[in-house]
């Protein structure tokens, strides 16, 4: 009825529907191998499966280019071909790399972001700082230097001191 596949310590069951349909209950990442083992041992055909905004199977022939390849998947995926950049493993791949140099059977398809607009309008730079209403500053009156000032450090921390319970307040605390 079906074939089990024992793939690391996972197991999965295939059932053949049909020779073009598969049933197959497994996580999306084990589908793909075994999906790739059991066509490879079937077919002499190369099997690629390329992610873009969809995951897509191509059959092909080990002598085929990258670029024969990229505008097959650009008519799938409906962008242009010129635009297309192909990646195996985090590597980007050139148009003439054969299908048959490949390491994996698994493609990344990646097209570049149009543009390089500025994120927000620069007509609002400077908003908050221009909507700020300006506070003049206040006059205070001028601090003790020298001999002064350390007579009121003195008295602050050695003569005017209450106990309390606790821990220490710093001279910045107000209670």
């Amino acid at each position: 009825m079906g074939e089990v596949y024992d793939i690391g310590r996972r197991e999965c069951s295939c059932h053949f529907l049909s020779s073009q349909q598969l049933y197959i209950s497994a996580s999306f990442v084990l589908v793909i191998n075994i999906l790739s083992k059991m066509i490879l041992d079937q077919m002499d055909k190369k099997v690629l499966f390329i992610r873009g905004q969809e995951t897509h199977m191509l059959e092909c022939n080990g002598d085929e280019s990258l670029a024969v390849i990229k505008e097959r998947v650009s008519g799938l995926e409906q962008v242009p071909h010129e635009l297309t950049r192909l990646a195996c493993g985090g590597v980007p791949l050139s148009d003439d790399i054969l299908v048959s140099q490949l390491d994996s059977h698994n493609l990344d398809l990646t097209v570049p972001l149009l543009g390089g607009k500025v994120h927000g309008s620069l007509a609002r730079a400077g908003k908050v700082k221009g909507q700020t209403p300006k506070v003049e500053k206040m006059e205070k009156k001028k601090k003790k230097t020298g001999r002064a000032k350390r007579r009121i450090q003195y008295n602050r921390r050695f003569v005017n001191v209450v106990q309390t319970f606790g821990r220490r307040r710093g001279p910045n605390s107000r209670s």
